[in-house]
């Protein structure tokens, strides 16, 4: 049985969760009788968590959930791919060099991804890239070896 004392705040509790050993999360302002009443549960093979912990973790599986099923629009995996790039601001040029594709390959690939997701332009592409598939926006830096994306 493993259990942890003594925690500050569901934070922590959230970090420590990956451990498939855990069966009980108890914080700094439980009382020594609701402990008493945890341990006790947790000898019977149960697990003990908060309400507000417990919450927490199921409002996380639904995300994750959701993500899975989320549209994809019957992008192919290429076509995420470039998504992607657009989505951290890469050029045709810089997707080019990256995927080792010429230019127009490149533009043959967005103007379908335009069209399979219904946008107009690669701001939109990049909202709904976000909306629709969860993708994080982040910045493109291009360096001489093609390699940097931070």
């Amino acid at each position: 049985m493993l259990s942890v004392f003594n925690l500050e705040s569901e934070e922590q509790a959230n970090e420590l969760l990956s451990s498939v050993y855990l069966q009980g999360v108890f914080f700094q302002h439980d009382s020594l009788e609701l402990m008493a009443q945890g341990i006790k549960c947790m000898l019977g093979g149960e697990l003990w968590a908060s309400r507000r912990l417990t919450s927490q973790v199921i409002d996380n599986l639904r995300r994750q959930h959701l993500n899975i099923y989320r549209q994809t629009g019957n992008l192919t995996t290429r076509e995420r791919q470039i998504l992607g790039l657009v989505g951290m601001g890469a050029s045709n040029l810089e997707i080019a060099e990256r995927l080792f594709l010429s230019q127009h390959t490149v533009k043959s690939h967005i103007y379908n991804i335009f069209k399979k997701i219904g946008v107009r332009n690669r701001t939109q592409a990049v909202g709904w890239a976000r909306d629709q598939l969860g993708l994080p926006v982040t910045s493109f830096t291009h360096s001489s070896n093609n390699s940097c994306v931070t």
